[in-house]
């Protein structure tokens, strides 16, 4: 049975809910039928990718913990055999304002990416994001992952969006598709028990969308507390202070 906040995102007209209503539907029939990939960690894939990440005040992310993250690591841990990469705790709890890839030569990688990050940086382009307050509302089951999405993207962040486009472009980066989302990933299946797959997905997936009640009455209010344009490769893993994974 599709949840009432699920039928909300598909009688809301807006792109984003009927993305995000979209999303969840193909998530949770993934999970009904087994048919999700666990994840592997963070690969030099990342090393041609920059990425701008909204990071949020301590106070922001405390929250999201008590509420989201740690609820899932017990349910998580009441599943014998299952792991999940956890935000906040594997890997920076962020929000992806932008991101893009690079396609060209390696050799001129570093130069294009170093070129793109000062001038976003030394012109101060992500200032406005700072501050920002952003309503995170809906949680949603996207396969093996679980995102905390924002139904009501802020103008900043549609404009910030599209000053990268531009930067970025100049500078030979191609930008990835960003239009009607923005969201945290907060989890990521890395485990699952050898025996009894679907069962275990099952009430995963269950006891993840009964969270996202909760939420959904009282969504979370987080504050932007800086804004980082950066590779990749380097806020997963070569900057990364959590234990997170690679390969």
């Amino acid at each position: 049975m599709i949840e009432l906040c699920i039928i909300w995102l598909m009688l809301n007209t807006s792109p984003e809910g009927i993305k995000y209503a979209g999303i969840d539907i193909k998530g949770v029939r993934a999970v009904r039928l087994g048919e999700i990939a666990t994840f592997t960690g963070f690969g030099e894939t990342l090393k041609d990718s920059l990425i701008t990440v909204m990071r949020f005040t301590s106070e922001s992310v405390n929250e999201v913990k008590q509420r989201l993250l740690d609820p899932i690591k017990e349910i998580v841990e009441g599943e014998p055999g299952m792991e999940v990469v956890l935000a906040g705790r594997d890997y920076p709890l962020h929000s992806t304002v932008l991101d893009s890839n690079w396609a060209q030569a390696e050799e001129k990688r570093d130069q294009s990416f170093t070129a793109a990050i000062a001038r976003v940086k030394g012109e101060n382009l992500m200032g406005d994001l700072v501050g920002q307050e952003i309503i995170y509302r809906y949680v949603l089951v996207n396969g093996g992952n679980v995102l905390l999405t924002a139904i009501d993207i802020p103008a900043t962040v549609i404009e910030a969006r599209k000053i990268l486009v531009r930067v970025l472009t100049t500078e030979g980066i191609s930008p990835k598709p960003s239009d009607h989302i923005l969201h945290c990933s907060v989890a990521r299946i890395s485990a699952l028990p050898q025996d009894g797959q679907k069962e275990v997905l099952n009430r995963y997936a269950g006891k993840i969308r009964r969270l996202r009640t909760n939420i959904a009455r009282e969504p979370l209010k987080l504050k932007v507390g800086e804004v980082e344009t950066v590779s990749g490769y380097d806020f997963f893993v070569a900057q990364n202070k959590f234990k997170g994974i690679t390969k």
